[in-house]
């Protein structure tokens, strides 16, 4: 609930709903892991919310700083960014059901439904540790070797195509990619879990790209070094399986172990798809996994957006338009490492707009051609018939489904921004 200025008088006393507390750098990061709500806060501010846990109204929690700092803090402004979050509540609002922690106005932050959270820590920590860590990279560095002594295992693009039986093999693929999708995403809520964080899976973009995501903001709550695993909890599934798969060809190629054409086909193809996968996590000037390691180890709050508001304040000295964001709060070792982030994410940018108009555009217009041209030059509805119409509508829906969360999404932005 947003909450309306001039709420919070002198006389008010507020109600601070238990929260973790996290020291990160220069700041404490507290938060409601029950909400994913958290916030930084300087220690100076977190002095102050103790004085109104304990009791004292908005007006001694003031003095009490001024005393100390000899500064006048901004009471108002740091009570409603905390009450937006759920952290904080006007007292004398209404509880509802009996749930003390659902204080209006502030209090009513939903609390989120996390996925498998029934799964017990000793079971999750014993799939994800430092063990499988050390382990997946040696497994990884033995596939790495086979590939150096048989490199025509490694399969090209055209894996991806299929000359014969295109809608049965393609379907094929997909139900593993979701499969492996589904395992890339239990990776991080295992690994999560191992830590003593609840998370939860979902559906999202990046830009028009559509994605399965998992939902981690409980780390928050944990120390930088126990972050790190959780996030790459998913990479580590998909290097484990993709090796798996290069061991398999290997295996085959030596005689080892004979496979089926259409399984050695499809096996081939997983090939090409983990390599894509991995590849993307490389794109850090998106919200991939490695974006968030990288901002992890910096220490960064929230490098993409801080990034985007300080192109916006560039530009503000040349578009008097655009409103400036203020970022005074925002530490100094963190303020370089967003300068050095500025020209990745707008070399991102324009390499995800050239990709658009050069790659997927072209891509979509020969699909939506080669449904024209079947569903002219072929009137009789046969088996090579929906053999050719089904693969390019399987490739081209996922894509308009993540055009259009990127439509909604930006239309979001624009709205939050006017």
């Amino acid at each position: 609930m947003n909450v309306q200025p001039g709420m919070y008088t002198r006389q008010s006393k507020v109600h601070v709903f238990p929260a973790s507390r996290q020291a990160d750098g220069e700041m404490v990061v507290i938060g409601r892991i029950e909400t994913g709500k958290f916030v930084a806060l300087p220690p100076d501010a977190v002095e102050v919310l103790d004085h109104l846990a304990a009791g004292r109204t908005v007006g001694e929690a003031q003095d009490l700083y001024q005393k100390k700092y000899g500064e006048i803090p901004d009471m108002e402004e740091l009570l409603r960014a905390l009450d937006d979050r759920g952290i904080v509540a006007l007292q004398g609002g209404r509880k509802e059901d009996g749930d003390e922690e659902r204080l209006l106005p502030g209090g009513g932050t939903a609390r989120k439904k996390f996925h498998f959270a029934n799964v017990p820590q000793s079971f999750a920590h014993s799939i994800f540790n430092r063990y499988t860590v050390v382990g997946t990279c040696l497994l990884a560095a033995l596939t790495l070797l086979l590939i150096r002594l048989e490199p025509s295992i490694l399969p090209g693009r055209s894996a991806l195509y299929y000359a014969q039986h295109r809608t049965l093999k393609t379907l094929i693929l997909i139900g593993i990619s979701l499969v492996t999708v589904f395992a890339h995403e239990m990776g991080h809520l295992l690994a999560a879990r191992a830590v003593g964080v609840s998370s939860r899976m979902g559906l999202g973009n990046r830009y028009w790209v559509l994605v399965a995501e998992t939902d981690l903001t409980g780390l928050w709550s944990l120390p930088r070094r126990r972050r790190y695993l959780p996030l790459l909890g998913g990479p580590l599934v998909d290097i484990a399986s993709a090796s798996v798969v290069v061991l398999t060809l290997f295996a085959h190629q030596r005689g080892w172990l004979p496979l089926h054409p259409g399984m050695l086909e499809i096996l081939r193809s997983m090939v090409v798809l983990y390599a894509f996968g991995l590849l993307w996590q490389c794109f850090f000037f998106v919200r991939t996994d490695l974006y968030y390691v990288i901002g992890t180890f910096f220490g960064c709050k929230s490098l993409m957006s801080d990034t985007r508001a300080l192109l916006r304040n560039l530009l503000s000295r040349v578009i008097p338009a655009l409103r400036r964001v203020d970022q005074s709060a925002i530490p100094r070792r963190e303020m370089w490492v967003i300068r050095g982030y500025l020209p990745v994410l707008l070399l991102g940018r324009v390499l995800a707009i050239l990709t658009l108009v050069r790659v997927t555009i072209p891509l979509i217009g020969r699909y939506l051609g080669d449904i024209a041209s079947v569903i002219i030059d072929s009137p009789q509805a046969g088996y090579e018939y929906w053999d050719t119409l089904t693969v390019p509508v399987c490739y081209l829906l996922p894509i308009f489904i993540g055009v259009g969360l990127w439509m909604k999404q930006l239309a979001r932005r624009k709205r939050r921004q006017s």
